[in-house]
This record gives C-alpha cells, structure tokens and sequence, in this order.
C-alpha cells in the first residue's frame, strides 16, 4: 500500500483491489455520485479502481483513499 500523505487524523493512500468493499459502498450511494451519471455497481466500482491504479502508473497520481490513521478505516476518497 503506498501512502501518499499522513497525518494525525488521516491517512490519503492509493487504492488497491482489496479496497472494493468500502469503495463499492461509496459509489453505490446516491448521495456520493450527485454530480455524477449514476451510482455505480460492484463490477463499476472494479473498473473505478482498476483506472485508478492505471493513473498513479501513467500520471503519478489519481484518486487517494482517505481513512482514519488510527484504525485504518476508509471514509473518502480525495
């Protein structure tokens, strides 16, 4: 897991497969996908993370997970 920024509070880190349960509950949701097309699926939030992971290769960067430092849990994305 590559961390990109910490703090006391949070942690900002690249995605990972492993990370498709918090992230299929974020993007499923209504709320989190306003300005968006639509929520998406278990298999979108897949392909969500696989063009993640092709941006920090291509770009050096891309959307970060944001979770507590303490515990680890995901409650973002940035």
């Amino acid at each position: 897991m590559a961390i990109v920024l910490s703090t006391a509070r949070l942690t900002l880190r690249e995605l990972e497969p492993d990370d498709i349960d918090c992230v299929c509950e974020m993007l499923a949701d209504p709320e989190v996908r306003r300005f968006y097309p639509k929520p998406l699926t278990r298999d979108g939030s897949f392909a969500w993370i696989d063009k993640q992971l092709a941006r920090y290769t291509a770009n050096g960067h891309g959307l970060w997970l944001v979770a507590e430092a303490r515990r680890g849990q995901p409650v973002g994305q940035a």
